[in-house]
């Protein structure tokens, strides 16, 4: 069984994967799956006439913390049980001030493409990622026994 879990080396976010072998770092920044929706998501934006969104590990750092919040919580939500929305949890991170911020979640899909289909199928979460007042994003996916998390933050610095 694979648990995901962060270590933070310095500013940026490293996802490890916890083996009955031991440890092993995966990326520095983003794991392939968290790589590959927010490419996803940028194709889809620039065939819909929208600027690519800019990586932010800060971002990726909110994301990722509340998809692993959400698996070991056991908690389905944009507010965590401590009360805090997206917009605390990024400044949190760290992100500082900021002109809009967004949140898309995701929880049982398995795959990049089905998380960005679900989002798209959804006129709320279609939206977002429409969206042009946002110019930066990151994903977060965490993994919890046979459940996968997804979380995409996104926010336009002040």
């Amino acid at each position: 069984m694979i648990r995901w879990m962060e270590r933070r080396l310095g500013l940026a976010p490293t996802i490890v994967t916890v083996r009955a072998t031991g440890i092993r770092t995966v990326w520095p920044t983003t794991c392939p799956l968290e790589q590959e929706l927010l490419e996803q998501i940028n194709a889809y934006r620039l065939q819909q006439g929208r600027p690519p969104w800019r990586l932010s590990t800060v971002l990726v750092h909110a994301a990722r913390d509340h998809s692993l919040a959400m698996g070991r919580q056991e908690f389905f939500a944009h507010q965590d049980p401590q009360g805090r929305g997206p917009g605390e949890r990024i400044t949190d991170a760290g992100y500082g001030l900021f002109r809009v911020v967004a949140e898309n979640i995701a929880m049982g899909t398995r795959t990049p493409a089905e998380t960005l289909r679900a989002w798209i199928a959804s006129p709320r979460h279609h939206e977002l990622l429409l969206d042009r007042m946002v110019t930066e994003a990151g994903i977060g996916m965490a993994e919890q026994g046979r459940q996968r998390y997804w979380t995409l933050d996104c926010a336009s610095p002040r």
